[in-house]
């Protein structure tokens, strides 16, 4: 299994030293020059999947707060109660998400993807409805985020460089509760 080949962690320096090519500039760039800085600003928080006892880097992910406003988007208050909604909806962004090209096409991203979904059910200190991502708009990054559940946000962004994409926690948690009884 490819996960006992690896180490995670929360990214704790400045990456230097560290291996990562998922032959995409700007995630590479992301990765090495960028990843730390928002950290320390509180931004976003980056996390690894180390090779076991390397200095390779398999995949990496960076996660922001973000929210949905219900005013932009009408539908998405449509599950909430009235009397419960809010100006906006929580959410998670992926900032970043790269595999390291030698690892790419083995699930790993889909692997992250599901411990994604049950960090922002189970493990979330705070309440979390939906996991978004401004995706690249290329035909793989779409369809990878398809498979994995998202949607598109709108439809006014289809002609841009990325798309914006949702997955709605709640099927996932009802889903979880049903098989684990929890």
């Amino acid at each position: 299994m490819l996960f006992d080949k690896l180490n995670f962690q929360r990214l704790s320096a400045p990456p230097k030293g560290l291996s990562f090519d998922c032959s995409d500039e700007d995630l590479n760039d992301f990765f090495s020059n960028a990843s730390y800085p928002h950290q320390q600003e509180l931004v976003a928080v980056t996390y690894l999947f180390l090779v076991k006892n390397t200095h390779r880097v398999a995949a990496y992910f960076s996660l922001l707060n973000d929210a949905i406003k219900a005013n932009a988007f009408p539908e998405i208050n449509q599950s909430v109660p009235p009397e419960k909604r809010y100006r906006s909806v929580p959410a998670v962004k992926i900032a970043r998400l790269g595999v390291d090209k030698e690892f790419q096409r083995k699930h790993l991203g889909s692997e992250i993807m599901s411990l994604l979904k049950y960090w922002f059910v189970y493990n979330n200190k705070t309440g979390c409805k939906f996991i978004l991502a401004d995706a690249y708009n290329k035909k793989g990054v779409i369809e990878f985020y398809q498979k994995n559940g998202f949607t598109f946000l709108t439809e006014k962004d289809k002609d841009k460089e990325t798309r914006q994409m949702k997955l709605d926690l709640k099927p996932f948690a009802l889903r979880m509760r049903e098989l684990y009884l929890i």
